[in-house]
């Protein structure tokens, strides 16, 4: 042990989705620390305040007629652009985390620049191309996807009709960038007409500084609201449905849906879609091409990257990486027990209101552990560096045997706030699971049966790694050699 001395849709948004896996997408940005693209939001939070009341008169025309009408005038726009962002917000018992991510849109007469997540795309009148930033480019290894132009405007099914494109733009809390489908599908937002949707006005507030009606789509369990800038029959904001989660995780692979509240709920999960200073008129150049790959691999198909394995999965832990801040009393037997059993899973606590929910979860995860695995293993925490603290644990005690704190001269990656890390008794590490959320709870469950029965994983995931990584080369190659001459337009860095 460790020394003590230290979505393929083009309209994924808006259409019914499975909402566990929503859920999932949801939970894993929540606990992980970096989640893909998302930062810690500073944005005041809208509706700004109630609009004057010479707006608040019903309109003449039915909510659905309006909605129909907004799409229609973005559909023949030749312009349009926007400063959008997906927003999240947690509000547990512990606080309330909001979280952002870009999703902005900028569009002028065939010319297309979008910002969605950790996913850029460009397109004029001789190709389109697309590439990713932050920590995807280097996963997605620099990969630069080129498509041809079939015409002026573009069309929505042929600007996606990349498979791994339309996964990694959809794969972002709110899916993909709704304005895409809006302006370039045939039909925008058929899908949510041809259901048996119940349109109706909400209220009015001013969101950018703009009086805006709202009209609320009810469709089964599921609401959205689209808030209306009826002067410029532009839509500014975008609210999804919330999401409620049961005290209890462990129970059930699906979220309660708000409609039908629980008896005991642990978080609410709600998710908007802002569109700041979205406009039709005031025309702009395009943004710049933000962390274009310096050396770009092109590609005729994008190849989805094999599943990153850790290099340090099998190798022990150095007791300076973490400190022993305590350790809780316990009924499982004396200290020599304790540090001798076979198996340790430490979970890292991220420095937010969402400790509370990652406890909560280990903990209805230990107690349905069968009793002789749960006497092989060793629970325990590790708080962030610096974080003296030890109030986020009080009542957990009796479920931790070990807690650590990290310590302040260290960053090691498998300590990432969120992560769940399997151990042997000789503080190597076995498994690694980085979004310890309700979702992952089966894959961790068996990958620790399976180390328990004498399975040597970290071996079995780098044959499994070695043999992907493989195929991945060898596909690489292949759309590389069909990949189209890349030509760069004039703003490029």
């Amino acid at each position: 042990m460790i020394s003590p001395s230290r979505r393929h849709t083009t309209a994924a948004v808006f259409r019914r989705r499975p909402s566990h896996q929503l859920f999932g997408t949801l939970a894993a940005l929540l606990v992980a620390a970096a989640g893909v693209g998302c930062s810690q939001s500073t944005t005041p939070k809208t509706p700004d305040g109630p609009a004057a009341d010479d707006a608040s008169a019903l309109p003449s025309t039915a909510p659905a007629t309006l909605l129909r009408m907004t799409f229609l005038r973005y559909r023949n726009s030749d312009y349009y652009s926007d400063r959008g962002f997906a927003e999240l917000t947690y509000q547990g018992g512990q606080g309330t985390e909001r979280r952002t991510a870009p999703l902005a849109t900028w569009y002028d007469r065939g010319r297309l620049y979008v910002s969605a997540y950790e996913t850029r795309l460009w397109r004029d009148n001789r190709q389109s191309i697309a590439w990713f930033v932050g920590d995807a480019a280097k996963l997605w290894q620099q990969q630069v996807l080129i498509q041809d132009v079939r015409q002026r405007r573009p069309d929505l099914e042929h600007l996606l009709s990349d498979p791994a494109l339309v996964t990694a733009i959809s794969a972002g809390r709110a899916g993909p960038p709704p304005q895409l489908e809006w302006m370039f599908a045939e039909n925008p937002m058929q899908k949510l007409f041809d259901d048996d949707a119940q349109f109706v006005y909400g209220d009015i507030a001013t969101i950018d500084q703009v009086p805006c009606r709202s009209v609320n789509v009810t469709s089964g369990n599921e609401r959205f609201t689209f808030w209306i800038d009826t002067t410029q029959t532009l839509i500014r904001r975008v609210d999804l449905p919330s999401l409620l989660i049961p005290a209890d995780q462990t129970t059930s692979d699906q979220p309660i849906e708000p409609s039908q509240p629980p008896a005991n709920v642990a978080a609410v999960v709600q998710l908007s879609i802002h569109l700041r200073d979205a406009t039709r008129s005031q025309r702009t150049g395009p943004p710049p091409m933000e962390s274009f790959p310096s050396a770009p691999v092109t590609v005729a198909g994008l190849v989805p990257p094999p599943t990153v394995s850790p290099g340090w999965l099998g190798q022990r832990v150095s007791g300076d990486r973490i400190q022993l801040s305590r350790r809780p009393a316990t009924n499982r037997g004396d200290q020599d027990q304790i540090v001798h059993q076979p198996w340790a899973c430490l979970l890292s606590l991220s420095d937010s209101p969402l400790a509370g929910y990652q406890l909560d979860l280990l903990r209805q995860w230990v107690s349905r552990m069968p009793a002789d695995l749960r006497r092989k293993v060793l629970i325990g925490a590790v708080l962030p560096a610096g974080d003296s603290s030890d109030d986020r644990i009080v009542g957990d005690e009796s479920m931790l045997d070990l807690v650590y704190q990290q310590a302040p001269s260290q960053d090691p990656t498998w300590l990432l706030p969120g992560s769940l890390t399997v151990l042997d008794h000789q503080g190597r590490i076995q498994w690694h699971e980085p979004n310890f959320v309700a979702a992952t709870l089966p894959q961790t469950g068996a990958v620790l049966a399976d180390l328990v029965n004498g399975v040597n994983v970290p071996q079995r995931i780098r044959q499994q790694h070695r043999r992907a990584d493989e195929d991945f080369r060898r596909r690489l190659e292949k759309q590389h050699s069909a990949a189209a001459e890349l030509i760069l337009p004039s703003h490029a860095p």
